[in-house]
């Protein structure tokens, strides 16, 4: 068994789990990965998979964790008390540092300890981190008081288009083919509204809210053809880059870019990306930032030599 001081870092987020067993030096094991983390909906299913992950990391390790650092999703307004007693339950070692998911993110991309992290998947968020730690926090307040420019955002912009042009209220679009295509089976009745329009009012009636964001990537799809496509992602840029603007200070130091709208192969993420420059840093998970925040806890260096190694481990 090797001693060196280690820990297990986690990134529970709310579509996966990653975990990874890292040394003081920056020696990574295998990522192992499980289903959602993300304590908001069921802290006690939460806390078990997060537990479940970490403990198969471990495993996976010759190295005997010190102590388990997790990056969650959800933690800014709520405690997670459910968490360290699910690590005990599973043998792992009882000092837990949990902090959020933004700042896993923020140092997967930058070891600056000034700087600003802007995530936009299903919803949006961003945060200034001063010191080293989250210093404020604008939006991620949910579809339903926030969230703009987001996933859902745009979702719900392109039902609205569809259901505009099935109405005759609005402008023809290509969304209109797309989305109707991807209402599984429901059924369409005539009437006094078309059979198509009454069908997506069925879906969308019938559906939890949260899936309007699949079709957001039907906006991404047909935004260099379709001019309502185009303005909806535009609009979703602008929102996100408000958004960022809206932090203290965030006009200093680089900004990483995190979250699947604002990806490589997005026109949202383009349009917030030729806009920051090279302040800009684009990273796909928070797992690199959670081990580099563990190798701080551990005492080892955090510079970027370390993390460029860690990042390189991890991608191994």
């Amino acid at each position: 068994m090797d001693v060196t001081p280690s820990a297990i870092a986690v990134d529970a987020g709310g579509s996966s789990t990653r975990a990874v067993v890292v040394s003081r030096d920056g020696n990574c094991g295998a990522v192992i990965r499980g289903g959602p983390g993300n304590p908001v909906a069921d802290p006690d299913r939460a806390a078990a998979t997060i537990a479940q992950v970490c403990a198969a990391a471990s495993g996976a390790s010759t190295q005997r964790p010190h102590l388990v650092v997790a990056t969650v999703a959800g933690i800014l307004s709520r405690d997670f008390p459910q968490l360290p007693p699910a690590l005990a339950h599973q043998g792992l070692p009882s000092r837990v540092v949990m902090v959020s998911d933004l700042l896993g993110a923020y140092f997967s991309g930058t070891t600056a300890p000034e700087g600003s992290v802007l995530i936009v998947g299903t919803g949006a968020v961003a945060a200034r981190v001063t010191g080293g730690r989250l210093s404020a926090v604008r939006d991620g307040l949910g579809w339903l008081l926030g969230d703009d420019g987001s996933g859902f955002w745009i979702g719900h912009q392109v039902a609205r288009a569809v259901a505009a042009d099935l109405d005759g209220r609005g402008p023809a679009t290509t969304l209109t083919s797309r989305v109707l295509a991807g209402l599984d089976d429901v059924v369409r009745r005539s009437g006094l509204r078309t059979p198509d329009l009454a069908a997506l009012l069925t879906w969308s009636q019938t559906r939890p809210p949260v899936e309007l964001a699949r079709f957001a990537v039907m906006a991404a799809g047909e935004a260099e053809r379709d001019p309502v496509a185009a303005s909806i992602c535009g609009r979703a840029a602008e929102y996100a880059l408000a958004t960022l603007a809206s932090l203290p200070g965030t006009e200093e130091g680089p900004v990483v870019m995190g979250g699947s709208v604002l990806g490589e192969g997005s026109p949202v993420g383009r349009q917030v990306y030729a806009c920051l420059g090279a302040r800009a840093r684009r990273v796909s998970d928070g797992v690199a930032g959670a081990a580099m925040l563990a190798i701080r806890e551990l005492g080892g260096s955090t510079d970027d030599a370390s993390l460029a190694r860690v990042v390189q481990a991890l991608r191994g």
